[in-house]
């Protein structure tokens, strides 16, 4: 498996490692649950960012092409999620893509600022929002971008060196969105994705940062690592070149 991404063959590894991980794991993303009682508000979490990971997906094999193992994962699992319906259109239903249009350029931290988790969330999402997964990046003004890119790469590497996997791989999947990266942020990207791929070594999903996942055992093993482990998927994918 050759991925088309900066991550090399650790990346096209790793990508293997978290696809076989969450196929196993499909039945906790279900809307119904083995005893057939409906799921909750938290339970149908799950489902709507394997939703918005494969939306990410679409877009980039739309934009540069994935790896054909990733690709037939994705098109395997979109037909059972969705049985057909636009994933994007979902996720408008769902009021996952209403953030406004004003919200990337409000969200942009000041420069040499150590915003909150919280805020770099809020930053990363409207930035889903206003680019609807990376399906539409010109939404954003070169301006923007120039900006954004920086903020999202100098914090998305702080996030990674701090341990924070899961909001490292949000910022830098942010920053591969740029349609017109320049060479030095292009470069910066394929090795800040590289570190986190080796920062995840050979575990076969993504471990939560413990902001989120709190004392050990506060969570079951699923709940605590299938947003980090969706997130760098999605980012695997995201990233163009070989690196």
């Amino acid at each position: 498996m050759t991925l088309r991404a900066g991550a090399g063959p650790e990346g096209a590894a790793l990508a293997l490692r978290c696809t076989t991980w969450l196929t196993a794991h499909r039945h906790r993303f279900a809307l119904v649950r083995h005893d057939r009682e409906p799921a909750t508000t938290e339970a149908v979490k799950p489902l709507t960012e394997l939703l918005m990971v494969l939306a990410v997906l679409h877009a980039a094999d739309d934009a540069h092409g994935l790896d054909p193992a990733l690709r037939r994962w994705v098109r395997t699992t979109t037909p059972w999620v969705l049985d057909g319906l636009d994933l994007v259109q979902v996720l408008d239903v769902l009021a996952v893509l209403d953030e406004d249009p004003a919200d990337v350029e409000q969200h942009l931290p000041d420069a040499g600022s150590r915003p909150a988790a919280t805020v770099l969330y809020d930053l990363t999402h409207a930035v889903m929002g206003r680019c609807r997964l990376g399906h539409h990046p010109h939404a954003l003004p070169r301006a923007t971008w120039s900006a954004l890119t920086t903020a999202a790469l100098g914090h998305g590497e702080q996030r990674l060196a701090g341990g924070d996997l899961d909001l490292a791989a949000e910022l830098l999947l942010v920053a591969a969105w740029d349609p017109r990266p320049d060479p030095a942020s292009a470069r910066r990207l394929h090795r800040a994705t590289r570190d986190l791929v080796r920062a995840v070594g050979a575990r076969s999903s993504v471990p939560g940062h413990r902001r989120a996942v709190g004392a050990p055992g506060q969570l079951d093993v699923f709940t605590a690592r299938y947003h980090p482990t969706l997130t760098t998927l999605a980012l695997l994918g995201a990233v163009p070149g070989g690196g």
